[in-house]
């Protein structure tokens, strides 16, 4: 028994490494930024892109709110096929998303690559990788794991941000995108195949449409799901909101380096979920929110002045990003454990993928949001004081929802 213990969490270790791998190439949806810049360049200037700059942000927003509502579809579906025929598919979709956007300058094309069938590939992945790696490791593990493989997501952009300005620099906007997709996808692909779940799982044998409706039955007349979703709604949202325009608001102090702001927000959002993983396990849930959801209010009243001084240094400026990123980070690794120890495992794909519809429609609305703001007003003042706002309400549904493991 010791010996096939062992062989189990090697194996275990191992499925989790090939999940952190697919997850840190589905990290470039946290690089819009950048892409956004380069955009709304051409915008300015009479270039190809002839958009309307109050939408600039809509493949971004759409990116969110698909990548997160596909996830009541793909989380019954991994329960039902597994992770390695949803991974597979995913990473495709991934690929010829990015391929459509490489391909074209159209606005529709632009929302339907980046903004639909990518993200659409991205909720296979996210539905196979993290329910899986959970679970092949035992609840007392539950956070770091979690942390550990949904940080390959946020800290992507640590290589993806030097990497796609590099690319964008000698190969243009096009082939960076394609090159992008075209490696993501066999990378990914190959990955894919090492996904299993434990021999110990077995399937479930509902019918596959009753146990969806069953489900979400269940979920949405529970009060304390519509309290989780809220929380999840803002702490995913006001971070996304500052993911979405990190290169754009970095540019006065950092210039052509502004791109380091985006990978150190990424450094942060890594390291915010496995040390928020972490933290966790050890002084539970709710204590760990109470604190991120503070510290990010703070940060959205700090960011009114950083961002808006004409002299900010590039320090303070990329100590902003990264601890703004590090408590968004902390925000996500603590829903889909918040999930398992309210709900459980079995159906894990569906019952958090109806909590995980939170994070994309704030992000979607948040980022919507900021940049019509910033459109009327010329500044992302009046984005970090909804942010605040929003945030201090976050607090007092923490302290009053009964729940922590």
């Amino acid at each position: 028994m010791p010996a096939e213990h062992e062989n189990n969490m090697a194996k275990a270790w191992r499925i989790l490494w090939v999940a952190v791998a697919i997850n840190l190439l589905c990290g470039f949806g946290y690089a819009w930024s950048l892409f956004k810049v380069v955009i709304r360049q051409s915008i300015e200037t009479g270039g190809a892109f002839d958009w309307d700059i109050a939408a600039l942000n809509d493949p971004f927003a759409a990116f969110n709110l698909v990548f997160a509502f596909s996830t009541i579809l793909t989380g019954p579906l991994y329960d039902r096929w597994g992770p390695r025929f949803t991974s597979t598919f995913g990473m495709v979709c991934v690929g010829g998303g990015l391929a459509i956007c490489g391909l074209s300058t159209n606005y529709w094309a632009w929302v339907f690559g980046w903004g639909v069938l990518a993200p659409f590939g991205i909720s296979w992945t996210y539905a196979a990788t993290t329910p899986t790696v959970m679970k092949w490791f035992p609840i007392e593990k539950m956070g770091l794991v979690t942390g550990i493989v949904v940080a390959g997501t946020g800290i992507s952009p640590v290589y993806i941000a030097p990497l796609t300005h590099c690319f964008l620099d000698h190969l243009g906007l096009s082939q960076t995108l394609l090159v992008i997709g075209g490696y993501s996808t066999i990378i990914g692909v190959l990955c894919a195949l090492y996904l299993s779940d434990p021999y110990k799982i077995q399937k479930s044998p509902i019918k596959f449409y009753d146990h969806l409706g069953k489900g979400i039955t269940r979920m949405i007349k529970s009060s304390l799901f519509w309290r989780i979703w809220l929380l999840f709604f803002i702490g995913g949202g006001v971070g996304l909101m500052v993911v979405g325009s990190v290169a754009d608001m970095a540019a006065k102090s950092l210039g052509e380096a502004a791109f380091l702001a985006l990978a150190f927000l990424a450094l942060g959002n890594g390291l915010g979920r496995i040390g928020g993983g972490y933290i966790t396990d050890r002084f539970g849930r709710k204590p760990l929110l109470v604190f991120v959801s503070t510290f990010q209010a703070i940060l959205m009243i700090a960011a009114v002045f950083i961002v808006s001084s004409e002299e900010i240094s590039a320090v303070i400026m990329i100590l902003l990003t990264s601890l703004v990123g590090f408590n968004y980070g902390t925000n996500t690794i603590l829903f889909p454990t918040i999930s398992r120890d309210l709900w459980g495992v079995k159906n894990f794909g569906l019952n958090y993928g109806l909590v995980f519809t939170a994070w994309g429609a704030g992000g979607f609305m948040m980022a919507r949001m900021s940049q019509m703001l910033l459109k009327v007003s010329d500044s992302y003042t009046a984005s970090f004081i909804v942010g605040a706002v929003l945030l201090v309400l976050a607090i007092f549904v923490t302290l009053y929802t009964p729940f922590d493991h």
